[in-house]
């Protein structure tokens, strides 16, 4: 199982235990300093979760740039255009181990209509999350496979940043989240899973793939 996916399951148990259980459970363990608590099941130990604010509570507002290509009239070639969005997002924390913090989306907003949050925005999904560096600026040796963020929007549409070790960036006190310049990741930085998004497919089928080039995320 690749560790991606690890790192999001195990935040997805976390979430529910600390995160999505009953006001009286959160009010509970929030409210106290958890030290070394055990995620069961999981074999993950050193899990804590203060009331007191994290590096990353708060809302962040940024940009998602991509480049699509649009076929001819005549459909013999295509043509780059370039596109962006505007995208904020909401953080609460909620746990932490030794390398990654662990945050609910509470509210979401899109510039662009096809996510479907409308221009006051919405409550994403109990499966929406950040996990980011517990000590900031990121570097190869506090960044762990799985850590970015992940929207899963209500009208079904999802948006995620690649979430490999070294892909996201994030500056010295955590106020500015963003994607890696690391040229492996230059077309690759975050994915959406929308129908027809940037738009239908090419009719002659020759037209290549979207490219997802940059994000970044500022505190507010």
């Amino acid at each position: 199982m690749k560790k991606w996916l690890i790192s999001y399951l195990i935040f997805a148990v976390i979430a529910v235990l600390i995160g999505c259980g009953d006001n009286k459970t959160n009010k509970k363990l929030i409210g106290t300093n958890v030290a070394n608590a055990s995620v069961p099941g999981t074999g993950i130990t050193g899990i804590t979760s203060t009331s007191s604010t994290n590096t990353y509570d708060g809302t962040y507002m940024g940009q998602f740039t991509y480049v699509y290509y649009k076929d001819s009239a005549d459909l013999t070639t295509w043509s780059a255009v370039t596109a962006s969005f505007n995208l904020t997002v909401t953080l609460k924390f909620v746990a932490k181990d030794s390398k990654t913090a662990y945050y609910n989306i509470t509210h979401v907003i899109c510039s662009d209509s096809r996510f479907g949050t409308g221009i006051g925005g919405s409550t994403p999904a109990v499966t929406s999350f950040a996990m980011l560096p517990v000590n900031p600026p990121s570097s190869p040796t506090n960044q762990s496979a799985g850590q970015g963020i992940s929207i899963d929007f209500p009208n079904g549409s999802s948006l995620f940043t690649n979430n490999a070790a070294g892909a996201l960036s994030v500056d010295f006190n955590g106020w500015t989240l963003s994607s890696s310049v690391d040229p492996a990741y230059k077309n690759a930085t975050w994915f959406p899973i929308l129908t027809n998004f940037p738009q239908p497919p090419p009719v002659n089928g020759s037209t290549p793939n979207p490219e997802y080039k940059k994000w970044n995320l500022t505190h507010q």
